[in-house]
């Protein structure tokens, strides 16, 4: 790791006579916009007048004095100018946020009785490569910028040490503890608010607070609003950090974290360079393990980081959580540590603060949600939290069911079984974990696998069924009832690119030759090791996919629901507590119809597929690689089978047709509707056009697109092929949409390639709707055309021929 030397910057020019040319320093919109309130008229008061004997005192690194309902705040000499953690987290309450204005502040004596407070936003440093001089430079050049002041109300007990009042900052806001992003915590009322503990633990203070507030109602139909009182429990941290910045480590784009950047003025001879570090916890060896550690063996670290499990979690689930901990501690062996997450016993410091993660219970509706806090200086990660709830597994058991299901026949026979809601909280945790310990998600995770090992017991014991849970895949849909896999091989966990990453981004390297060694050793053929930004355009980056063949991975998905579909009222009602509302019928269900709708995704996303990959010396020469033509060609071939030709018998359910406003075919047709419209995008119709630059013939085409869509969906325009109901509104609805997507791309407006082909099939198109209109032997369908042929003229102005 490299050492850095880091400034606050404002504004500052290096000098005019130094060997840089002028360079504006960068501002950050996170900075808080200054606040000034009033300095008191008169001198601070000296501590002997200022304290009553009736004052509750808490003791400690940051001595808190209560007075009646307000609240005084010590700092002394040591604290001012170092790094203080600021920290507001919603403990109780509809909401699982970190408040904003978290992070790292620094207190300064002020001129006028008061303190500066300066919200670090660090944009500059100098690291030691190049330019040993330019420290000193930098370092005069640049200002640091007052956030907001504070009054000092009176002097402290110790020499050097001052008083502030935080009243204001505890029950509403103000600048230390602001909830403005959340709507129903953004205008706190000071008089229905108030301290309910003061806590010192170690370097921190604690305030857990109650705020409230009435948020104003809507009137919805004319009806009379109704105002809500909404009430939250926030715990609010002020700790002292160490003062040695943690050692950062330079982002890598083969290995997904997440960074900060700045510039360094010591990277580049005469020059700056703009450099990113990851986001990580601060491990290191105890110095009584160095050599130890150095010479390969596992060591405990000097400060692991502490995992809280909120004691609110049912106790049914609190060992599953554990385990998705444990999943990360044996990824963190690839880094020389053992034991790196520890399990926090005891309630009493089940906050969040500095090194530690808070598993908390509640407020989980949107899957879990995870936040962390990060010092800009160094990437270091300095608390992170993550919500769960009994919502996050019973939102996936039926997907779970409709996926696999019939591989469990723990499912099988509760739909809510808890041991199942257990594994999948499990994963979930250990998913959201991966987040909390900066890494990026890697969606090319689930690809990394083939079809014959995602299918093969052996295999997934060993390896999964995705090379990094980080993945947003579900759950393995490719096996087969015939197939011996264990229930524990239906769901990701920390897998081989997980303790790759975390081996890469948590070791103490002995030097920088080190460092590039263990990454020189990655390869890009290597499928489980290769990490790929998400990108739309990529089919093997999409959620909830699975193996390194979509085609194949598909038909086998959709086996399964053919398979099981048609027996569901059959399953539901043999299950514990039975099904004589069709709740579970009905949830099931739908989760079949999402999973087919999810497979045909998997294999749309085919069409003007390309994935763009990192171009490094000896890793990487080609920077884009596009979908093969017969992967293409094969994928619209299933297109047409699942979605063109409308809804299989398979798939007419009666009841659920009963229970749904909408059937199954009108559920269908949308879904070939929203494909055919992805079809004339310019986003695909530029990625085949530039796959025809690259590979020529061997390309997937344009032409072979529009050839396609003329030949599953208009049959050829074949003048004497029968046209159903479902094909006609089909074809009716495409036309539709590509005359408005013309419309939007005119060419008058600019000529761009994709526009212009697509302009092209435009005229073509109706041409050949015209000849429908006059010479479709089937008179309906006559009529039908030229009803079309008549609205396209009106409603778009576009003549027909």
């Amino acid at each position: 790791m490299t050492k850095y030397i880091f400034f606050i910057v404002l504004a500052g020019l290096l000098a005019s006579n130094g060997s840089h040319a002028q360079l504006p320093a960068k501002t950050d919109k996170a900075v808080t916009t200054p606040t000034v309130e009033s300095a008191p008229a008169d001198e601070p008061k000296p501590f002997d007048k200022f304290f009553k004997p009736a004052m509750k005192v808490t003791p400690g690194v940051f001595p808190v004095y209560q007075d009646g309902n307000k609240y005084f705040l010590e700092l002394s000499a040591a604290l001012l100018n170092s790094d203080v953690l600021i920290l507001g987290d919603v403990a109780r309450g509809y909401a699982s946020n970190i408040s904003r204005s978290s992070g790292v502040v620094r207190f300064s004596l002020g001129s006028g009785n008061v303190l500066n407070v300066t919200r670090a936003v660090y944009k500059e440093a100098s690291s030691p490569d190049f330019n040993g001089g330019i420290e000193e430079l930098v370092q005069k050049s640049n200002l640091e910028p007052v956030s907001f002041v504070v009054p000092i109300i009176a002097l402290g007990k110790t020499k050097g040490s001052y008083l502030v009042d935080i009243t204001k900052q505890l029950m509403d806001g103000g600048d230390f503890f602001s909830f403005k992003e959340v709507s129903s915590l953004s205008s706190p009322d000071p008089s229905r608010s108030s301290v309910q503990k003061v806590t010192a633990a170690g370097d921190a203070v604690v305030f857990s607070v109650l705020r409230t507030q009435t948020v104003p109602g809507q009137s919805v139909n004319g009806s009379k609003p109704i105002d809500r009182a909404m009430a939250y429990v926030l715990n609010l941290v002020i700790q002292r950090l160490p003062s040695r910045p943690m050692p950062v480590r330079e982002a890598d784009a083969r290995i997904g974290f997440n960074n900060v950047n700045y510039n360094d003025f010591g990277k580049s001879p005469y020059g700056v360079r703009n450099v990113k570090v990851i986001t990580k916890w601060n491990l290191e060896p105890k110095s009584a393990d160095y050599k130890k550690y150095a010479s390969g063996k596992l060591v405990d670290p000097l400060k692991p980081i502490q995992v809280f499990i909120d004691p609110a979690t049912p106790t049914v689930f609190v060992p599953y959580l554990k385990k998705a901990v444990e999943q990360w501690n044996v990824a963190f062996r690839a880094a020389g540590f053992s034991n790196a997450l520890v399990i926090a016993s005891g309630n009493q410091e089940n906050w969040l603060s500095y090194g530690k993660i808070l598993i908390n219970w509640g407020n989980a509706s949107r899957g879990t949600v995870t936040n962390t806090v990060v010092d800009p200086r160094t990437g270091e990660i300095l608390a992170g939290k993550i919500n769960i709830d009994v919502n996050v597994s019973d939102e996936l058991l039926a997907s779970y069911f409709a996926k696999c299901g019939f591989k469990d026949p723990r499912i099988m026979k509760d739909l809510y079984n808890p041991e199942v809601r257990g594994e999948i909280m499990e994963w979930k945790v250990a998913q959201g974990l991966g987040e909390l310990l900066g890494m990026v998600p890697n969606l090319r995770g689930s690809a990394a696998y083939t079809i014959s090992q995602l299918r093969s017991g052996s295999w997934l014991n060993a390896h999964s069924i995705s090379a990094s849970v980080t993945d947003d895949t579900q759950f393995n849909f490719v096996v087969q009832p015939e197939d011996q896999v264990e229930t524990r091989n239906l769901m990701p966990r920390v897998s081989v690119y997980d303790k790759m990453a975390i081996g890469w981004g948590y070791r103490i390297f002995s030097d920088r030759l080190a460092e590039k060694k263990a990454t020189g050793a990655l390869k890009i053929n290597n499928a489980e090791l290769l990490f790929l930004d998400e990108n739309n355009s990529d089919p093997f980056t999409r959620k909830g996919d699975l193996s390194n063949d979509h085609l194949a991975a598909s038909e086998l998905g959709m086996k399964n629901i053919q398979r099981y579909y048609p027996q569901l009222e059959q399953l539901t009602a043999a299950m514990a507590g039975g099904d004589e509302e069709w709740k579970k019928f009905k949830l099931i269900a739908k989760a079949y119809q999402i999973s087919y709708q999810l497979y045909t995704d998997n294999v749309l996303s085919y069409i003007g597929g390309k994935s763009v990959r990192p171009v490094l010396r000896n890793y990487n020469e080609q920077g884009t690689v596009y979908t093969p033509k017969a992967d293409q060609k094969k994928a619209m071939l299933l297109l047409n089978t699942w979605l063109f030709e409308g809804a299989p018998d398979w798939m007419q359910s009666k009841r659920m047709n009963l229970l749904n406003e909408e059937s199954e075919t009108i559920k269908m047709g949308k879904s070939a509707q929203d494909a055919l419209r992805k079809f004339i995008t310019p986003e695909l119709l530029n990625n085949l056009i530039q796959a025809e630059y690259a590979l020529g013939k061997a390309a997937y085409t344009v032409s072979d697109l529009f050839d396609d869509i003329d030949h599953y969906i208009f049959r050829d325009f074949n003048t004497t092929e029968p046209v159903n109901d479902t094909r006609m509104l089909l074809q009716m609805n495409f036309i539709y949409d590509l005359t408005a997507a013309v419309k939007k791309n005119d060419i008058t407006a600019g000529l761009s390639e994709s526009s212009q082909v697509l302009h092209l099939y435009f005229i073509r198109t109706m041409k050949q709707l015209g000849e429908l209109a006059a010479k479709h032997q089937d008179a309906a369908a006559r009529e039908k055309y030229q009803m079309i042929k008549q609205k396209i003229e009106r409603d778009f102005g576009q003549k027909v021929s």
